[in-house]
């Protein structure tokens, strides 16, 4: 019984090694890694397009957490000054992602055991997005902090589901 499905980008070769001329001994079974599914006749071909949109997108998701911490830097000044926030504050919306994001990343890695992994990565970037959102119109702290953790949790998911989607 399979208990792996064969991925659609690569089906590695078999190799059937016979047992010697005296009938001793089993038949052995050798997977060759470095065969490609194309070698074969009747078995899938590499998709090199399909593998480097699953790359790119999920070498996205580490993009988030990049380009999260540059735009915080340049904006924490301006929304101390906006919104008035304390020295303390202003450390607990900076470091706050962070500490979400390996909160997060444990529900989200179950979730994806249950839902699947395309559908968790769409969850977890609509949390990010809706993180994104509450983040550019919050005018307090606690809207500000519930959007941060929004964030948090979209980070924290697609850091856990994006290394298996692959």
């Amino acid at each position: 019984m399979n208990y792996v499905m064969p991925s659609p980008l690569y089906s590695p070769a078999r190799s059937v090694i016979s047992p010697s001329s005296s009938g001793k001994g089993s038949t052995l079974v050798v997977d060759d890694p470095g065969t490609r599914a194309s070698e074969k006749a009747g078995e899938t071909k590499y998709s090199w397009t399909m593998l480097a949109m699953c790359v790119v997108t999920t070498s996205l998701t580490s993009l988030l957490l990049g380009y999260d911490v540059g735009i915080m830097s340049a904006a924490l000044p301006l929304m101390r000054e906006s919104l008035e926030l304390t020295s303390f504050q202003v450390g607990v919306i900076a470091g706050g992602l962070n500490f979400i994001a390996g909160v997060g990343s444990v529900p989200f890695g179950i979730l994806a055991d249950w839902l699947g992994r395309r559908t968790s990565m769409i969850w977890a970037c609509v949390v990010f997005a809706t993180g994104t959102a509450l983040m550019s119109g919050s005018t307090d702290f606690v809207v500000l902090l519930i959007a941060r953790a929004a964030m948090g949790l979209g980070v924290g998911a697609t850091f856990v589901i994006a290394p298996v989607y692959l």
